[in-house]
């Protein structure tokens, strides 16, 4: 039998933690005018793709350090905005992780009886059950740790392996738009400080904003082909959202999926009032191609390039 068929409900949580938590960083850059078309469903860019970010990898065939094959079942991915990419500063971190301390504190007070003699003490162990979390502030706790120990210096692991560049398909000059939107000076200061390697696998992405005419959505087929002949057939996509125009709105799969932020007002309205199940459908395929085609293959031979070179010198 499989070993996972053996594994204790606390082991696959544990195990499906590191899955996500030790994941591939992908930065997301948009332009403005990219980002006022998912607006239109009080959406950002990088919330379309995080709903996608459990991908199947399993037809992908890459190889260990001694060429021995292998499958990679199912690949979590991290999108990251350039807001994220900081290292917070250490005391910061610290009232973040102490304030949850406190506040699991306060509330494990008030889920407690009072215990005054070994007799309350065996009866409050005997009613726990042995399914009861005995530290359920744990988890938050690790969260917000974890998140403050992201883009130090000394960790990679939430170092990005590539970026996903985005323009409006309607922009004038998308070429020079794409360009600038990597240059140095517009990348957040990690790279600029020279903490962090910008020789990234690029993607760029034209997003078309299906409220527009034919006329516009033909333009946005000349201008993939135009980005296509520029950046190379596999390193341009073409996403097309808000198609939902008067239809029945759908369930908001995106709001679960953002980040905690400490003083964020709930949404007032369910998000993504514009995006069809095509829409959403079509996102879902980029992801998809963009990890089996492009992304795994760039760690398979990352990977590899450092191991030659760890080896050159040992």
């Amino acid at each position: 039998m499989h070993a996972a068929a053996h594994d204790s409900p606390h082991r696959a949580a544990l195990k499906d933690y590191v899955r996500k938590t030790f994941a591939p960083t992908v930065l997301v850059l948009p332009t403005a005018p990219a980002e006022a078309i998912t607006r239109k469903s009080d959406l950002s860019f990088i919330d379309l793709l995080r709903p996608c970010s459990k991908v199947d990898t399993s037809s992908v065939h890459v190889n260990t350090t001694r060429d021995a094959g292998y499958r990679i079942p199912e690949l979590f991915l991290h999108f990251v905005a350039d807001n994220e990419v900081e290292h917070k500063p250490e005391e910061f971190v610290e009232i973040i992780v102490d304030s949850v301390v406190k506040s699991s504190a306060d509330e494990a007070k008030r889920s407690v009886s009072q215990i005054r003699n070994k007799e309350d003490a065996a009866k409050e162990l005997a009613d726990m059950g042995s399914d009861r979390n005995l530290i359920p502030w744990f988890t938050e706790y690790r969260t917000e740790f974890v998140r403050g120990l992201r883009f130090s210096d000394h960790e990679y692991f939430d170092h990005p392996l590539a970026v996903i560049l985005v323009a409006a398909s309607d922009e004038e000059d998308v070429v020079v738009k794409f360009t600038s939107l990597f240059a140095r000076d517009a990348l957040p200061g990690l790279y600029r400080e020279g903490v962090m390697d910008p020789n990234l696998l690029k993607h760029y992405v034209l997003l078309h904003d299906n409220t527009l005419d034919a006329e516009a959505a033909q333009k946005a087929e000349a201008t993939l082909r135009l980005c296509r002949d520029t950046f190379g057939a596999g390193a341009c996509s073409l996403i097309r959202v808000n198609s939902n125009q008067g239809g029945r709105a759908p369930v908001d799969i995106w709001t679960p999926c953002r980040p905690h932020v400490a003083g964020d007002a709930p949404a007032s309205a369910p998000r993504g009032a514009l995006m069809s199940q095509e829409d959403r459908d079509g996102v879902s395929r980029f992801v998809a191609d963009f990890s089996v085609s492009a992304l795994v293959p760039h760690m398979d031979k990352r990977i590899r390039s450092l191991n030659q070179a760890v080896t050159a010198v040992r």
